[in-house]
């Protein structure tokens, strides 16, 4: 399993810049690859900053080259 580091070095060989660990977290929720939600989550249906749809696509990228998703 990559860290977070790692994914964020992945995303920015792509020239995207300004990838937060929550961007990362929303990804990969979506995906199923996280273990739940947090406990100091203070709503558990809404998420304080999603990720954008512009960086969606360079997170999943590297997910995939990373060996996250097939």
């Amino acid at each position: 399993m990559s860290t977070y580091l790692q994914i964020r070095a992945k995303v920015a060989e792509y020239g995207v810049r300004g990838i937060a660990d929550c961007h990362i977290a929303h990804v990969k929720a979506y995906w199923g690859l996280t273990r739940g939600i947090a406990p100091t989550r203070f709503d558990p249906l809404r998420r304080v900053k999603p990720c954008p749809a512009s960086k969606w696509g360079p997170i999943e990228r590297a997910l995939r080259e990373l060996g996250h998703l097939k």
